[in-house]
């Protein structure tokens, strides 16, 4: 690796480095001293001094430090979490889907279980025109009859079905006193599907069951995992080995397999 002159360099500045007795030298001097003596020098050199700059600013940062509060480990969470833009949409849409989902029973523009057969599906921001009446079991009920145009004739409501029969109903039967009350002109914002139901209010609705089977399947993964992992590292040995083996057989079968199974088990 070196050659006959440059191992002798090497030999000479090893013993120097060795001298008990070396001189501590100003770094100022380094500069005209060549050869091994140059390396020996700085090694056991004095640093140079800061300038007063260097030194007020690291004591400002010194300071800022001690004085700084400390915060709980989710301050620090949540700060991380900020700067992770794929994360924070995710949040963000999930936070979206909570408060859809709880407020669907004033978001939603229909009942999600209303069926209109004649609307079957019907493709996305389809406009309906419908009478509405009471329903002869329970008058709490209201029932949309879907009809192509109507009109009015002394106490009773003269209507084209969606067939083009004519056909007739009392005043008295339809729900509401006005007019704009008994006759309405929905808008399906999502279309309808093949029983003539309204897609948007479905999916609001369905969102309370989706979130709520996510969060029951995530707290039983939770507990599951800390209980085994809590046996495990408490144990340790062959206790530990056996469940990380089964863990891993688990992990090795396919989700879609494992759940076809559970659910013919079951």
């Amino acid at each position: 690796m070196f050659g006959n002159r440059g191992w002798k360099r090497y030999r000479k500045i090893q013993l120097q480095n060795n001298m008990p007795n070396a001189e501590l030298v100003p770094t100022e001097q380094i500069g005209s001293v060549e050869g091994p003596q140059a390396a020996l020098l700085a090694r056991t050199s004095v640093p140079q001094r800061l300038t007063k700059a260097e030194t007020d600013r690291r004591r400002a940062e010194n300071e800022s430090i001690l004085t700084t509060t400390p915060h709980s480990l989710w301050y620090y969470s949540w700060r991380r979490l900020r700067r992770n833009k794929l994360a924070m949409m995710g949040l963000t849409i999930t936070i979206l889907l909570i408060l859809i989902a709880a407020g669907a029973s004033f978001l939603a523009p229909f009942d999600p279980n209303l069926q209109v057969l004649e609307y079957s599906t019907k493709p996305t921001g389809f406009h309906g025109n419908v009478l509405i009446t009471r329903s002869d079991v329970d008058p709490s009920q209201t029932i949309p009859i879907p009809i192509a145009e109507y009109r009015i004739q002394g106490n009773r409501v003269i209507y084209t079905s969606e067939e083009g029969r004519d056909r007739s109903i009392p005043i008295s039967r339809l729900a509401g006193k006005s007019e704009s009350e008994w006759h309405k002109t929905p808008t399906y914002y999502f279309g309808t599907d093949r029983y003539g139901r309204d897609v948007l209010s479905r999916l609001m609705y369905g969102a309370r069951v989706s979130l709520t089977v996510a969060f029951f399947a995530e707290m039983c993964s939770l507990f599951i995992g800390v209980i085994l992992g809590s046996i495990a590292g408490f144990y340790r040995g062959w206790v530990d080995d056996g469940l990380m083996w089964f863990t891993n057989v688990v992990w090795s079968i396919p989700s879609l397999l494992l759940i076809i199974a559970i659910s013919i088990a079951l």
